[in-house]
């Protein structure tokens, strides 16, 4: 503590008063203030061999010999600050580690701590008897949110029971999403860790209560693995947007998800909403088009439509919660069964713009059809006396408007 703040943290006993004269447990600004102590400290390590949340820090290395070279820095910047670990909890040389309820597991990725599974599975449909029951639930759920797909739609049901004004009743739909839930806990996949040289794809999708994204990346082995997953239950307003609305919404909250790792990467966005490969050609916008428009021009985008009925990413990843999907005809899945991506869309002809006859690309830009301009023609309430006395061209005299004259608009975000 400073002493000039030691004061502020005084408490009065039976032996006398008595005063901090280093950071007290429960202190409001003690996390924040440490969390800024520790960056100092690793500053230069952070994102290279270290990374730090509180007292919890990671050191992790490509090479052996060069791991205990990082730890060795690592545990000298601690000793030069006063800072003191303890050997019993520290664990060196692993290849999988617990980190913050999470298993990082080396050359595999990330997976759900099988205790945090094992917590959601001990509840029971009757243990959900009141909205303080249901919020826990819930709120344990969505601590493994980040594995699985849709999943604030599926809990939807059950956070429609938490708003006061809607009675709390278990119907069968409320039982349908506590199991779902459940199911989505064991099923959970394993996510690949994001690296920025491999081939990456944004698939998004949004239903009548929720927005949903599944980061993809190819992997050296040519597989297809989910880097991670996003979900978000709409508010009332967003559920009243029309449907290109609601889908791109989807896309602008998932990039909002994934900024960091998308941002400054070229990738694909695969969408079961065919108007949405055209949007970048779209003349008139709404307000809220508008603005969504300037957040895309951030990204290196390129929409890719894929029917609806092609989008089974749930059931895949249900199958088998650690396969792997092989790019490319003729392949075979982890169960024998016909290529996942292909049932994925992700080897069909729609996701190729070179080889799709029947789709547009997103660079395609129609012919535009030699048709008689709309022309607009204000009241004669509104026309000043020079305007009245002006002679209007009939229709028939005006020229035709050359389709080749007209500037062509980027086609794609850049």
């Amino acid at each position: 503590m400073d002493p000039d703040s030691e004061y502020l943290t005084a408490f009065r006993t039976r032996f006398g008063t008595f005063r901090w004269k280093v950071l007290p447990f429960g202190l409001k600004v003690g996390p924040a203030w440490f969390q800024q102590f520790i960056n100092a400290q690793l500053h230069d390590l952070l994102d290279r061999c270290a990374s730090a949340y509180a007292d919890d820090v990671l050191i992790y290395s490509d090479k052996e010999e060069d791991h205990w070279k990082d730890c060795q820095e690592v545990i000298w910047r601690l000793h030069q600050a006063n800072l003191q670990g303890d050997i019993k909890k520290s664990r060196f040389n692993v290849t999988k580690v617990d980190y913050l309820g999470v298993l990082l597991e080396a050359g595999v990725g990330l997976s759900v701590d099988p205790r945090k599974v094992r917590s959601i599975q001990d509840w029971k449909l009757e243990d959900l008897r009141d909205r303080t029951a249901i919020r826990s639930f819930v709120g344990l759920c969505n601590f493994i949110r980040v594995f699985c797909y849709h999943a604030s739609g599926v809990a939807e049901p059950l956070n429609r029971l938490l708003k006061k004004d809607v009675a709390f009743v278990m119907g069968p739909e409320q039982r349908e999403a506590f199991d779902q839930l459940k199911r989505l806990a064991i099923e959970a996949p394993v996510l690949a860790f994001f690296r920025p040289e491999l081939p990456t794809r944004l698939e998004t999708d949004a239903s009548r209560n929720a927005t949903a994204g599944v980061l993809w990346q190819e992997q050296p082995d040519r597989t297809w693995k989910p880097v991670g997953f996003f979900s978000r239950t709409m508010t009332p307003a967003e559920r009243a947007y029309p449907i290109q609305d609601r889908e791109l919404l989807a896309v602008v909250q998932s990039l909002e998800h994934f900024y960091p790792e998308l941002l400054g990467q070229k990738f694909d966005v695969i969408t079961d909403h065919e108007a949405l490969v055209h949007f970048s050609t779209k003349r008139l916008l709404s307000v809220r088009q508008i603005r969504w428009s300037d957040f895309l021009a951030q990204f290196d985008i390129r929409f890719l439509y894929r029917p609806g009925r092609l989008n089974v990413v749930a059931d895949a990843l249900q199958e088998d919660s650690r396969a792997s999907y092989r790019k490319g005809p003729g392949s075979r899945g982890t169960h024998g069964d016909p290529d996942p991506p292909e049932r994925l869309g992700f080897a069909t002809d729609s996701l190729d713009p070179t080889a799709a006859g029947h789709l547009p690309p997103q660079n395609f830009s129609p012919e535009p059809k030699p048709t008689r301009p709309l022309v607009l023609r204000a009241t004669s309430a509104l026309q000043t006396p020079e305007d009245q006395g002006i002679q209007q061209t009939p229709d028939q005299d005006r020229p035709e408007l050359d389709p080749n004259s007209v500037p062509k608009e980027p086609n794609s975000f850049r």
